[in-house]
């Protein structure tokens, strides 16, 4: 598959048999696409070779995502603006596995594993690749009360969102002619992530999750209802559990401020950060409904309509980091392994994100404008399309390639996505069910031409 010895080529751990078992492991996975590591594999040699792969002490997540990472930076380069996208989803695995190293979610009763992750996305939703993961697990202490105030960040678990900046910075030195904007939500609103954006000159956009003091004697919240109106923008809200889809109509309002630093930082010598402040409340929400409404805060200027409108988007773009856990977890199964390390499920967990970002990257370039219209031969290998194309239009091959619009609405049609006019664009399920048959297709027209013609099959 060309496109995933672009995203393997550059894997090093320094031992030949690893570096292609693990490209075994990614073909076999996205053939099969099974949660089961047995289904993906036949015969017991092959699958015993990816359980030794996923716990041998050479092999990292870190290693195994290292390759992946540099060509989602080689196409950051390409990109005029690219959100940094940053969020944490926990794992459950159940309450079997207590003895393997994994801890609590918030009740403390569940076993499973953090992934804090990082996302480069185009202001389009373009899913450009897997910029960092870090894994964690809580402590297990119950009972006890600590003072986190007295803390120094390096010790609490927003220090993540402090990383998150400094890679922000990195990824930016790596990309100079790239505008890369660091997206987080309320979590990220940390006083020393903000501070550290400023000496780093990384930008960032965050919202708001404390009404914090301001230099000039306001709060934020009152600061921001105070501000004059830019204007208003109106977008569809989709339908969700609990939630029907409805037309939100927002109001936008911009300031510029300086919030003050906590008490514990001021007496460190903490300055304070300039922020410009971006408040988007819904106007008219229908009757019990809580108005959709966000204040968010950045080092980027948004005293325009324009601008501000450019961070309200920039932050709706946000949800396509949920839409990527979403798929590790539903459509690869990523809770249903059956490990019983913490490695082995840190290492399995990193080969499903790779999976995922491919799903996630084809379901998105039929959406984008700069994508959709262009031939499918620059996303594609030769073989995906035609075996698309045949599949799904059983006749011969046109005289030139269709659009990407058009060979992944086909793809979907393969998984099951019926197309009408009020379908939209396939999502990653049927996307990930058509690649299955679309890969199957083509290893069984490559054993049927090794029978005809008397070949060995290797």
């Amino acid at each position: 598959m060309d496109w995933l010895k672009n995203e393997l080529d550059k894997s090093d751990f320094n031992d030949a048999r690893l570096n292609k078992r693990l490209t075994k492991m990614i073909h076999a996975a996205t053939n099969e696409q099974e949660s089961s590591i047995p289904k993906n594999f036949i015969g017991m040699a092959e699958t015993r070779g990816a359980y030794r792969f996923l716990v041998d002490p050479k092999v990292t997540s870190a290693k195994i995502l290292s390759s992946h990472q540099e060509a989602t930076v080689e196409r950051v380069k390409r990109c005029k603006t690219v959100l940094a996208l940053e969020d944490t989803s926990f794992f459950n695995f159940g309450g079997s596995r207590k003895k393997c190293g994994l801890g609590p979610h918030t009740k403390g009763t569940e076993n499973g594993l953090n992934l804090h992750t990082c996302l480069a996305v185009t202001p389009e939703g373009l899913n450009l690749g897997v910029l960092n993961l870090n894994v964690y697990v809580k402590e297990r202490v119950q009972g006890q009360k600590v003072d986190h105030k007295k803390r120094p960040i390096e010790e609490k678990e927003s220090y993540r969102w402090y990383q998150g900046m400094e890679l922000c910075g990195k990824v930016a030195g790596q990309a100079p002619a790239t505008r890369v904007v660091y997206v987080a939500d309320r979590e990220g609103d940390v006083y020393e992530v903000f501070n550290r954006g400023a000496e780093l000159g990384a930008h960032w956009l965050i919202r708001s999750a404390y009404d914090r003091r301001t230099q000039e004697g306001m709060h934020l919240h009152e600061a921001a209802q105070q501000a004059r109106p830019l204007g208003e923008t109106s977008w569809t809200m989709k339908a969700r559990p609990g939630r029907k889809a409805r037309e939100v109509r927002q109001s936008i309002r911009s300031c510029i401020v300086r919030p003050r630093a906590p008490k514990r930082l001021e007496v460190a010598g903490y300055a304070p950060v300039m922020v410009s402040v971006v408040h988007a409340c819904e106007i008219d929400p229908p009757e019990g409904e809580e108005p959709v409404q966000w204040l968010l805060l950045t080092d980027l200027p948004a005293d325009s309509m324009e601008s501000a409108l450019e961070k309200v988007n920039w932050y709706r773009c946000r949800w396509q980091i949920e839409v990527f856990f979403k798929i590790v977890k539903s459509c690869f199964g990523g809770e249903k392994l059956q490990l019983q390390s913490r490695k082995g499920l840190e290492n399995a967990l990193s080969v499903l994100m790779i999976i995922a970002w491919r799903i996630h990257y084809l379901s998105a370039l039929a959406r984008t404008d700069t994508t959709a219209a262009q031939s499918c031969v620059k996303w594609l290998a030769q073989e995906e399309w035609e075996a698309i194309w045949v599949l799904h239009k059983r006749c011969g091959l046109p005289e030139k390639p269709p659009s990407t619009e058009e060979i992944i609405r086909m793809l979907g049609r393969l998984g099951g996505h019926l197309g009408r006019k009020h379908d939209g664009f396939p999502g990653a399920q049927p996307l990930r069910i058509g690649l299955r048959k679309v890969y199957q297709f083509i290893e069984n027209a490559d054993l049927i031409t090794h029978i005809k013609t008397g070949k060995r099959c290797v």
